[in-house]
């Protein structure tokens, strides 16, 4: 279930110092200190070049009913790799001009089509999936503002809000998985910040987002953590990709979200550590469904993931 241990984390923690959900232990993972001389030191830093944030991102006060998203340990049997829990050990990201974050303005090619950011193909993906219509607004360059703009189509085509929470936590989380592997692949700079980042916790520390963010700022993270680490917490991430929604649930809550985009990054990092990068490769299967449906996925994993 979802959990919120609040600034100071009083018991009960994570999993990993017994009970409830959040997070646990075993595993293959460091401490946590890595910190990168790109990612600005501290646990909550956003400085060096990959995180300076000359357009900060608004947060638009969305009202958003709570979801509780399900949570569960680890299984031993599933790759994984634990991280104990400090004021230092994450790594906060946050803004259009990070790097991680999937405004970050970089081209990059997807299916023989350039992008000029994540962001960018998944609102068109949105789009596309949820009304059967391919706008030629997403690339004519009329706008940087993907997402406002799809959010003005959805709304002229009555697309309802459960329905495009259902494909943004769903089939979105595919989108987002096959832009970043596709980007990783073409963006030395982006496999070097990751690398950089060591073995933190990687957080994207956006208060509009508690999927795939924590649901608040990086001041938040930095006092949540040192809470769990009052307790000596430490929590446990699956090493598995794709990111399926059965391996969703694995992902501990970081602050009062779910930060599955951080954990995303935190995977494909181990992966690019182990030179598996290059091994991954999954695409968009031909099947697609209208107005709500799920368009389905084939996925390959040709590594041990």
């Amino acid at each position: 279930m979802y959990e919120d241990f609040g600034a100071f984390a009083p018991q009960p923690l994570s999993s990993a110092i017994g009970g409830g959900g959040g997070g646990s232990g075993g595993g293959s993972g460091g401490a946590g200190s890595g910190g990168g001389r790109k990612g600005g030191g501290g646990g909550s830093g956003q400085g060096g070049r990959y995180g300076m944030q000359r357009y900060p991102m608004k947060q638009r006060n969305i009202r958003r009913q709570h979801i509780q998203y399900p949570y569960s340990p680890v299984p031993d049997n599933v790759p994984h790799k634990e991280i104990s829990v400090t004021s230092n050990s994450c790594f906060c990201f946050h803004g259009y001009a990070n790097i991680f974050t999937l405004q970050h303005r970089f081209d990059f090619i997807i299916d023989g089509e350039t992008y000029k950011s994540i962001d960018q193909y998944y609102q068109q993906q949105k789009v596309k999936d949820l009304t059967g219509i391919s706008s030629g607004k997403f690339t004519d360059g009329s706008t940087r503002d993907y997402s406002s703009l799809a959010r003005e189509l959805l709304r002229q085509a009555s697309i309802k809000r459960s329905d495009v929470e259902s494909w943004r936590t769903g089939r979105g989380l595919d989108v987002i998985q096959k832009a970043i592997l596709e980007k990783l692949r073409q963006c030395q700079d982006m496999r070097n910040a990751l690398t950089s980042t060591g073995d933190k916790i990687l957080v994207q520390s956006f208060g509009g987002d508690d999927f795939y963010g924590s649901g608040t700022p990086a001041k938040y993270v930095k006092d949540w953590c040192s809470g769990i680490e009052k307790n000596k917490g430490s929590l446990k991430f699956p090493m598995v990709f794709p990111l399926t929604e059965e391996y969703v649930k694995y992902i501990p809550v970081i602050g009062k979200g779910k930060n599955v985009l951080g954990a995303l990054f935190m995977i494909l990092r181990e992966k690019l550590n182990n030179s598996q990068l290059d091994d991954l490769n999954f695409s968009f299967s031909k099947s697609a469904s209208v107005g709500g449906g799920q368009t389905g996925m084939d996925f390959t994993v040709d590594s041990n993931s």
